[in-house]
């Protein structure tokens, strides 16, 4: 719609009423004399933080656990494959002297020191009643490392090589 103005000169007219927009205003402004009560505010309650801080700690310790389970296993894998080692070195050891020297002591034992690792180790030989020239050889490694302790055994027949 086109309208004139006091002067005469023409101005557009909208024909609806402009549309106010309150948009940085609050609501309860000019309404009220006081903000709104303190349900309707936005913020976390201290009960809010307090189960959230709980449920917080419990993952901690959860996820905690799980790294001391993780590395035990893998010091208890460390400790078994030193002894492994340390079980085949000295069965090679003892089949080196047996095919050398023809027999085997009874028994027998020593300790090894790996870093903080304590290693003892204890050989028993006995002759096979079937085969004189054939020896069983039992080889137990044991490992003590602080409070924590546990053994390898491997057990071998040895035989002397046939005279030709």
């Amino acid at each position: 719609m086109v309208a004139r103005d006091r002067n005469g000169e023409q101005r557009f007219r909208p024909s609806s009423p402009p549309v106010r927009v309150d948009c940085c205003v609050p609501k309860w402004r000019g309404r009220l004399s006081r903000p709104p009560a303190l349900s309707a505010r936005q913020g976390f309650t201290l009960i809010e933080i307090l189960v959230s801080i709980v449920v917080l700690s419990v993952g901690v310790v959860v996820v905690l656990q799980a790294f001391a389970r993780v590395s035990h296993a893998t010091l208890v894998a460390e400790q078994r494959a030193l002894s492994y080692m340390l079980a085949s070195v000295k069965m090679a050891e003892f089949e080196t002297a047996f095919r050398e020297q023809g027999e085997l002591p009874e028994e027998d034992e020593g300790a090894w020191r790996v870093g903080r690792q304590q290693f003892t180790w204890t050989m028993i030989s006995s002759v096979v009643p079937d085969d004189p020239q054939a020896v069983l050889a039992a080889l137990t490694v044991q490992w003590l490392y602080g409070l924590r302790s546990g053994d390898y055994r491997v057990e071998t027949v040895l035989r002397l090589p046939m005279a030709s």
